[in-house]
C-alpha cells in the first residue's frame, strides 16, 4: 500500500495552446494559387510582395493574425492517489493479484483567476444580432449600418474598454460563482485492477496469466483545463484579418499603393477564443491481457498473449464555429471532382458554375465550357442551394476574386466570432494486439524473438489532430491511429565471449625470458590488470523490423485547384478541411480512381 501526492505548479509566459498563436509580431498567410496576379507559390508571393506581378492588382496575402500581447500564468492543481494491492495465493497452482487505486483529482486552476473561458450558455444571441461582418475588410461592424457598397460603421477596438460585442460569451474563471478551474470537479475516481497466474498441471512448466485494470489520467497543461486558457481573451486578444489589401493596410491603417488614397479602415476583427468543459470529465484507459507461457525445453521458453486497451474521454480540439458540411446526398460535386480555380472564378455573387473532374479530357455527354471547349460543365449552384455557402468559404482567398464574402460572415453557430477552439474530452481509442515471444539460452548465447501484430484505432490521435473536417461528427474521423504500426519484430541477442577471453589471457599473460633465453613459466593466475580488462565481455544487440505508420493524404492544392486546405468549404481552421475520396486503384479513371492531380474533392 502507499500514496502518491502531486502538488503541481506551472509558472510560465503563455504559449500557443488555444486560440492564441503566442506571436505578438503577427503571422502572414499566403495563397498557393497560381493566377495572372500571383506566382502560385506562397514563399515567392511573399518575396514579390503585395500586388504580385502587378503592384496595383489583388495580392496573394490570405490573412494576417496577431496576438495583442503575452502574459504570465500560474496554474496549480493537487492530486492525491492512495492505493492498496496484494497477491493472494489461493493454492499451489493459482495466485490472485487484487488492488485498487483511488484517484482523488483536484481541478487545474490559475492562481490569480486570470483566465477566461468561452461558454455557449453565456453567448448572447441578441447581442450577436447587433454585429455584422464588413464584406470587404472582414472587420466587426454595427449591424444595420452597411450601405450598398458594403461600407459599415466599425465596432471600435479599445484595449482598455472592450466593447461587449467583441467578447460575447466569455466568463472569468473563479469569479461570479464560476469555479476556479472554470469547471465543476469530479474528485473521487476509483480504479480497480485484478489479475491471476494459474499453473494448470502444477508442474511449473505452463503458466496462464490474465489481468485487467483502469488507469485515470489527470491531463497535461495543454488539454481540457485552464492550462489551455493561457493567453485567452479578453486579457490577450487574437484576431485574424482576412485578405488585407497590402502590408500597409494591415489593421486598416495606412495608405494604398501608388497614391490610391487611405486604406479602408476597420476597428475590431472577429475574436478567436478557446473553450474548455464546464464539468470535469477525466480521461481513463482500460487495459487487459491474457497470456500463456510454456517451457518448450530446458533452455527455451515461449509466450503467446492477447493484449488490449481502450481509451475513453480522451482530449481533442474541435472548431465548433465551423460551417456544417454539405449533407450526404446533396453534394453538387461528382465523385473524384475537386474544387478548381474555374469553379471559383465563375462566382458572380449569386451563382457558381461547376466544371468536370478532368478539364483536359471532357466526359462524353456533358456540356463543355463555351469559351474553352475543354472543361465539362456538371452543374450550377445558386444562392440558397446546398453547397453554395461552402463554396464561398472554399473559394475565399483565391486571387482576383474580391466578391467572395469573408468566411467569418458565414458562421451561424456563434455569429460575430471567429474560430472557437473547443477542447473536449470526447475522443476514444481502441488497441488490440497479438504478442508472441520466444527466448532461448544455451551456452554463451541468449536469443530472444518478439513479434507483435496490432491495430490501434481512434478518432483523435492527440489533442491537435490535423485531419478534422467535421467537428460536429467526431465519428467521421475514426481511422487507424497516426502512430499505428501493424507489424513489429524485435530480435535480441547476447553472446558471452568466455572462450575468446581465455585466449586473450594466454596471449597477454606475463611470459618472460631469463638470461639464457629460456621462457619463464606462466603464472598460476593472470594479473589483476588482465583480469580487469579481459573478463566479462559480451556481444549484444537488437534488430528491429517494423511496418510504417499511416500516411494521411490531405489537400495541398495544385496548379488548377485551390491552394487552401479547406476544399470542403467548412472554414474549420483546425484541420485539413478536406479528405481523399478516391479509394482503390489510383491509376484508374473516375469514379474508380483518378489519374489527375486533383483527386481530392469535398467530403460527401
Amino acid at each position: 500500500m502507499g500514496v502518491q501526492v502531486v502538488d503541481a505548479q506551472r509558472n510560465e509566459l503563455n504559449q500557443a495552446v488555444g486560440a492564441n498563436t503566442g506571436d505578438v509580431q503577427g503571422i502572414l498567410g499566403y495563397s498557393n494559387v497560381s493566377s495572372f496576379y500571383t506566382l502560385g507559390n506562397a514563399f515567392a508571393d511573399f518575396l514579390v510582395g503585395p500586388g504580385g506581378i502587378l503592384p496595383s492588382a489583388p495580392n496573394g496575402i490570405k490573412y494576417f493574425q496577431q496576438d495583442s500581447g503575452q502574459g504570465n500564468y500560474y496554474n496549480r492543481y493537487l492530486v492525491t492517489e492512495p492505493y492498496v494491492q496484494d497477491d493472494w495465493r489461493v493454492n499451489n497452482r493459482l495466485t490472485l493479484n487484487l488492488g485498487v487505486r483511488f484517484s482523488l483529482f483536484g481541478t487545474w486552476h490559475e492562481k490569480y483567476n486570470n483566465v477566461y473561458n468561452w461558454v455557449p450558455s453565456a453567448f448572447n444571441h441578441a447581442l450577436a444580432a447587433q454585429t455584422a461582418i464588413e464584406s470587404a475588410t472582414g472587420g466587426l461592424a454595427v449591424a444595420g449600418t452597411c450601405d450598398q457598397f458594403g461600407n459599415c460603421t466599425p465596432i471600435p477596438l479599445n484595449l482598455n474598454n472592450l466593447d461587449p460585442r467583441i467578447t460575447n460569451g466569455l466568463v472569468r474563471c473563479g469569479v461570479n460563482g464560476v469555479p476556479d478551474g472554470c469547471m465543476t470537479g469530479h474528485f473521487f475516481n476509483p480504479a480497480p485492477r485484478v489479475g491471476f497466474a494459474f499453473d494448470p498441471k502444477g508442474d511449473g512448466k505452463t503458466s496462464i496469466r490474465a489481468g485487467y485494470g483502469i488507469f485515470f489520467h489527470h491531463g497535461t497543461g495543454n488539454e481540457a483545463n485552464t492550462g489551455s486558457l493561457e493567453g485567452s481573451a479578453p486579457l490577450i486578444l487574437d484576431m485574424t484579418q482576412n485578405r488585407p489589401t497590402n502590408y500597409q493596410c494591415i489593421g486598416g491603417i495606412g495608405q494604398l499603393p501608388n497614391g490610391n488614397g487611405p486604406c479602408r479602415g476597420s476597428g475590431a476583427y472577429p475574436l478567436n477564443v478557446t473553450a474548455i468543459p464546464t464539468a470535469a470529465v477525466w480521461p481513463y484507459v482500460q487495459q487487459w491481457s491474457l497470456s500463456v507461457q510454456r517451457e518448450l525445453s530446458k533452455s527455451t521458453v515461449g509466450t503467446i498473449a492477447y493484449v488490449g486497451s481502450k481509451g475513453t474521454h480522451l482530449t481533442t480540439d474541435l472548431q465548433i464555429n465551423q460551417l456544417a458540411p454539405v449533407p450526404a446526398g446533396k453534394n453538387p460535386f461528382l465523385a473524384g471532382q475537386p474544387v478548381i480555380s474555374a469553379d471559383c472564378s465563375s462566382y458572380d455573387g449569386n451563382q457558381f458554375t461547376l466544371y468536370g473532374p478532368d478539364p483536359v479530357s471532357p466526359i462524353s455527354g456533358l456540356p463543355t465550357d463555351p469559351l474553352t471547349g475543354l472543361a465539362d460543365v456538371t452543374a450550377t449552384v445558386v444562392s440558397g442551394q446546398p453547397g453554395f455557402v461552402n463554396l464561398e468559404a472554399a473559394c475565399f482567398g483565391t486571387p482576383g476574386n474580391t466578391k467572395l464574402p469573408d468566411p467569418n460572415s458565414l458562421r451561424t453557430f456563434a455569429p460575430g466570432l471567429g474560430r472557437i477552439f473547443s477542447l473536449q474530452n470526447v475522443a476514444d481509442s481502441i488497441y488490440n494486439a497479438m504478442q508472441v515471444t520466444i527466448r532461448r539460452a544455451t551456452g554463451p548465447l541468449t536469443l530472444g524473438v518478439a513479434y507483435t501484430y496490432s491495430h490501434s484505432i481512434d478518432d483523435s490521435s492527440d489533442r491537435s489532430d490535423t485531419t478534422f473536417v467535421n467537428s460536429f461528427s467526431l465519428a467521421q474521423n475514426r481511422a487507424s491511429s497516426n502512430f499505428d504500426q501493424r507489424h513489429l519484430l524485435n530480435i535480441s541477442y547476447v553472446y558471452k565471449l568466455d572462450s575468446f577471453v581465455s585466449k586473450m589471457r594466454f596471449w597477454f599473460s606475463d611470459i618472460g625470458y631469463d638470461s639464457s633465453g629460456a621462457t619463464t613459466p606462466m603464472p598460476a593466475s593472470e594479473s589483476r590488470l588482465g583480469h580487469t580488462l579481459l573478463d566479462g565481455w559480451e556481444i549484444s544487440g537488437i534488430t528491429t523490423y517494423q511496418s510504417g505508420v499511416p500516411f494521411s493524404v490531405i489537400n495541398g492544392g495544385s496548379a488548377n485547384g485551390i491552394s487552401v486546405l479547406d476544399n470542403a468549404g467548412v472554414a474549420n481552421g483546425v484541420g485539413a478541411g478536406s479528405i481523399p475520396d478516391v479509394i482503390g486503384d489510383p491509376y484508374k479513371h473516375p469514379p474508380l480512381g483518378a489519374t489527375n492531380p486533383q483527386s481530392i474533392a469535398p467530403r460527401s
